[in-house]
């Protein structure tokens, strides 16, 4: 008798229980819905994100973003068709990072951070410029999961923000180092910058590879391409093409 109220148990659990494996590192089974583990307030782990950008015979930029905890980098490739790499490494301070989701299909998020960077020039009089930017982001809007789709998606595997309410400022101070030594400091004015959108006309989809009650990790692949026309308006035309790709991983903990 005890084993069958076991099994009858077990049967009642696999059946009742609303919730089950939808990302690849989710739980097998959970007591909570997709939509309560996903609520909450969370810190930004780790941010990871890489693109390549390359136009026909003009120039292909590399992007890399790695952070992790309260610090990270920023490495920018530039290479100019027929020219020599350049190459620019941020160092980023993160100063605040978080998403917070509820039930009611509104998030917001805030990144605030400070990156420094050195700019070398081949001048005779100046040698160097240090850049300092401390930029802040604050976004808010609604969340809704998205459908199945064919093979490739689960019901709930995906989420979709809608962004409301973007407000950003920014503001650099740079030091220019002479050759013959000697500095010169110089703060630029503080940019901000007030958006506000209408529901769908910007938005976000994150495919989500793990949803636990205190732990999330959004990823993201993007791959685009196409062809594109510049005129300078005396008529003369520029037709080249592009190519987009790249990859995004947040993760996210309570």
């Amino acid at each position: 008798m005890k084993r069958l109220l076991l099994l009858m148990t077990a049967a009642f659990l696999l059946t009742a229980i609303p919730s089950c494996k939808k990302g690849e590192n989710d739980p097998f089974l959970s007591l909570s819905t997709r939509k309560a583990r996903l609520a909450g307030e969370y810190n930004i782990d780790s941010w990871f994100s890489t693109s390549f950008a390359e136009y026909t015979d003009s120039f292909s930029q590399e992007l890399t973003l790695d952070i992790t905890g309260s610090t990270g980098t920023r490495t920018i490739k530039l290479t100019p068709f027929g020219l020599d790499e350049q190459t620019t490494i941020h160092s980023i301070q993160v100063d605040q990072a978080s998403f917070t989701f509820k039930k009611d299909g509104t998030w917001s998020s805030v990144f605030n951070k400070t990156s420094k960077w050195t700019e070398e020039v081949d001048d005779l009089i100046i040698d160097s410029f240090d850049h300092t930017a401390v930029e802040t982001m604050s976004e808010s809007g609604s969340w809704s999961f998205l459908g199945g789709q064919s093979d490739d998606y689960k019901n709930k595997e995906r989420i979709v923000l809608n962004s409301i309410s973007i407000e950003t400022s920014s503001q650099t101070t740079t030091v220019t180092n002479y050759e013959g030594g000697g500095s010169e400091t110089v703060v630029e004015d503080l940019v901000t910058d007030n958006r506000n959108y209408s529901e769908g006309e910007s938005s976000v989809i994150y495919e989500i590879d793990m949803l636990k009650k205190k732990e999330m990790v959004f990823i993201q692949v993007n791959n685009s391409g196409g062809n594109q026309i510049e005129s300078d308006g005396g008529g003369m035309t520029t037709n080249y093409s592009y190519t987009r790709n790249g990859n995004v991983k947040i993760v996210l903990s309570e």
